[in-house]
């Protein structure tokens, strides 16, 4: 949910005009947007390791593996969570749709409702759930103790997933004014 947070301050501070008159392109400020979020979620993940590894003694077996595991997850969603709110102009909105669309990875992952119970089609779907792979990697290296090295395979699978996400990302948000907004202006002017 800060993925809209910050998007959205970006977009109506008041240096806006400035950032659009720079000779920065757009796509590194989206960047710099993306590389905020992966800091708080950086500071957020060495907490939670920290406080797990202090308080449970020593419960997460790869603290280090751990945290890069939490660290990509992070930034995955972070991306997703950009990527959502550059569609929409008004923040509550923005924040509503990364909710809904957060909650159905949730419902879809597995971890409330079991994938062997949900349709065929379902099923064929939900495999590609980034929260599939997210608790998959973090189960890896907080409960069996599975070095980075030794998750390579699911890690592959979520960098790429991060790849995908990042090429769609990129795709969609800088070729045209995506905005719902605008999307209504061009089927008005049809």
């Amino acid at each position: 949910l800060i993925s809209p947070r910050l998007v959205h301050t970006e977009r109506n501070a008041g240096g806006q005009v400035r950032m659009s008159l720079s000779p920065v392109p757009r796509e590194m400020q989206a960047l710099a947007t993306i590389l905020t979020g992966a800091a708080l979620v950086a500071a957020q993940s060495l907490v939670l390791v920290i406080a797990s590894s202090v308080i449970f003694s020593g419960s997460i077996a790869a603290p280090v593996s751990t945290f890069i595991a939490l660290l990509l997850v992070g930034i995955l969603f972070i991306m997703i969570g950009n990527g959502v709110s550059y569609f929409f102009e008004t923040e509550e909105a923005a924040l509503l749709a990364t909710l809904t669309l957060g909650t159905g990875f949730l419902v879809l992952s597995g971890i409330i409702i079991p994938i062997e119970f949900m349709p065929l089609v379902l099923q064929k779907i939900v495999i590609l759930n980034p929260v599939l792979f997210a608790a998959s990697v973090i189960r890896q290296t907080v409960v069996f103790g599975t070095s980075i090295v030794k998750a390579a395979g699911i890690l592959s699978l979520l960098a790429g997933v991060l790849l995908a996400t990042l090429f769609a990302w990129a795709g969609l948000i800088f070729s045209h004014d995506w905005s719902i907004e605008a999307l209504l202006k061009r089927v008005q002017r049809k």
